[in-house]
């Protein structure tokens, strides 16, 4: 399949990725910019909810997390890597898609080990 000039099939492709990860995210198109939404439930099964921003060929993302079952963050965000606006610090300038997935769905983890601990766990 030959990428079209307004590149229609990356983006189908990269939504087809999408379903790979997650079958029951929410995925569409908005102002150009791919989105995904997932719920992901932490290891004590508290829900958070994410949503990825991508370019059209998702080679450059971003995470927020819009749903977080601590409601508001007590911490900074030097301490939580959470921004205000939701924006979640993921340690790499411009990762891809499936990385800013996995990078946050690693960060609902550490902010309930934050939130119950009070100190973000720092990656092996």
């Amino acid at each position: 399949m030959e990428p079209t000039s307004d590149g229609v099939d990356v983006q189908h492709k990269i939504i087809e990725k999408m379903k790979g990860l997650n079958p029951n995210a929410l995925i569409g198109i908005e102002d150009g910019i791919l989105c995904f939404i997932e719920d992901f439930t932490d290891s004590d099964g508290r829900i958070y909810r994410i949503e990825i921003k991508a370019s059209p060929n998702g080679e450059q993302a971003r995470a927020y997390c819009i749903y977080n079952p601590w409601g508001e963050n007590p911490y900074s965000y030097q301490t939580s890597h959470l921004r205000y606006d939701g924006l979640i610090d993921l340690g790499m300038d411009q990762p891809d898609f499936s990385s800013a997935l996995y990078r946050a769905r690693y960060w609902c983890q550490c902010f309930s080990i934050l939130m119950e601990s009070g100190k973000f766990p720092n990656p092996p």
